[in-house]
């Protein structure tokens, strides 16, 4: 579940004040570490799935030769 953003509730937010504001700025660097994290699974994900869809066509090929 995402965090909720610091501005949600924020009684002093103003259409320019993400620029300004620590607390959107510390908020905005936490999703970024998040969204990093996601990518970085993601990536090791594919990487296990490419490998098992290789080594099963690796092995129909045997199979077909024989």
């Amino acid at each position: 579940m995402r965090p909720r953003s610091p501005c949600h509730d924020c009684c002093d937010r103003t259409p320019t004040c993400h620029g300004v504001c620590l607390y959107y700025k510390k908020f905005a660097r936490q999703m970024d570490a998040i969204r990093q994290q996601r990518a970085e699974e993601q990536d090791r994900q594919n990487t296990v799935t490419r490998y098992i869809i290789d080594h099963a066509l690796r092995g129909k090929k045997r199979r077909k030769e024989t």
